[in-house]
């Protein structure tokens, strides 16, 4: 994977200073590029199964990424959160109190629990839990995943218990 990430970023720095020379590119060709850019980080980073798109999930809640869980988001839940990732600098959560560690429960019919444990100033700061449902993607030549987050939903009750 870290190859194939590699590999993207090598195309496109080759691509942009083979098309512009030392011409700067225009806006649109700007445009045009981090478009291209993010398509070949998400076919990177793209996980192959229902349980490697979860545990992408929440290492991406662990460390705070919006923009990897927009990436793994179907269009539905995209639309719902793009405004509330934008909002947020594509950085989710909270610094405090953050996420210590994590455990994945598969159930049925790729439906996934995902419990978080909370930590602040390295304590114990109680669980908090998601539930997901994830589903396979039709392909398209638009498509870098294999598989999306249909459904997500917090469990805000369990923050604080132990």
């Amino acid at each position: 994977m870290k190859n194939l990430f590699n590999l993207g970023l090598l195309l496109v720095i080759s691509f942009t200073s083979t098309a512009f020379g030392d011409a700067q590119p225009t806006q649109t060709q700007q445009l045009q590029l981090a478009q291209q850019q993010i398509y070949l980080l998400e076919s990177a980073l793209a996980p192959a199964t229902s349980v490697g798109v979860v545990k992408l999930f929440a290492k991406a809640m662990q460390s705070r990424n919006g923009a990897v869980q927009y990436m793994l988001f179907c269009d539905t839940l995209q639309q719902q959160y793009l405004s509330t990732f934008q909002q947020l600098n594509w950085v989710s959560g909270t610094s405090s109190p953050n996420i210590a560690s994590y455990t994945i429960q598969h159930g049925k019919k790729n439906k996934f629990t995902i419990t978080y444990q909370m930590s602040l100033q390295n304590k114990s700061a109680g669980t908090m839990v998601d539930e997901l449902s994830v589903l396979p993607v039709k392909p398209t030549p638009y498509t870098t995943q294999n598989y999306c987050i249909a459904t997500y939903t917090r469990i805000p009750h369990l923050l604080g218990s132990n």
